[in-house]
């Protein structure tokens, strides 16, 4: 049996899109930080109110709410950490364009103990590219940690559901 590799090639757009990437993604992030923040007391306002006013006290508006938040913690969690690489990402940037020429070694004037530590450094751009993987990848991470989280919790909620509206409407009348 022969593998064929398909050989595909990028687009211009697609690859002009992925380097450009980081900018709606430190705004998106900033946003969505924002508004998680006040999302927590949100939903205890509503666990409140639902168990007072709608259900009276029941586990599995407990449980919804609290796996909601879980998720809006990883969440924060994530895109926190999204923030700090994205700043380290830029403090980078700003230093490869003020010292395009790395760290200029004979002027420091360092024992080789010293000069053999700085020769271990990758370049600017090498450190810049790996910030760049570990940023989106964060940023990816926050949204699939957050969707997986609330589409198990929906998907075992219609699992529960469905089986038991289907029970008592057979029971009926």
């Amino acid at each position: 049996m022969s593998e064929s590799k398909h050989e595909f090639e990028k687009p211009a757009w697609l690859n002009e899109l992925q380097q450009k990437s980081w900018e709606p993604e430190i705004l998106l992030s900033g946003i969505v930080l924002y508004g998680m923040f006040q999302i927590p007391d949100l939903l205890d306002s509503f666990l409140e109110f639902g168990n007072d006013n709608l259900f009276g006290s029941t586990t599995d508006l407990d449980n919804f709410v609290s796996s909601i938040k879980v998720a809006l913690y990883w969440l924060i969690g994530t895109l926190i950490l999204h923030l700090i690489s994205r700043g380290i990402w830029v403090g980078m940037v700003g230093l490869s364009y003020t010292f395009p020429n790395g760290i200029n070694r004979d002027r420091l004037k360092m024992s080789g103990k010293f000069t053999n530590t700085i020769d271990k450094i990758p370049a600017f751009e090498q450190i810049i590219v790996n910030l760049e993987k570990i940023s989106s990848a964060l940023f990816s991470i926050a949204f699939m940690l957050f969707m997986i989280m609330i589409g198990a919790y929906l998907f075992l909620l219609i699992l529960l559901i469905i089986p038991i509206l289907s029970l008592d409407s057979n029971s009926g009348f």
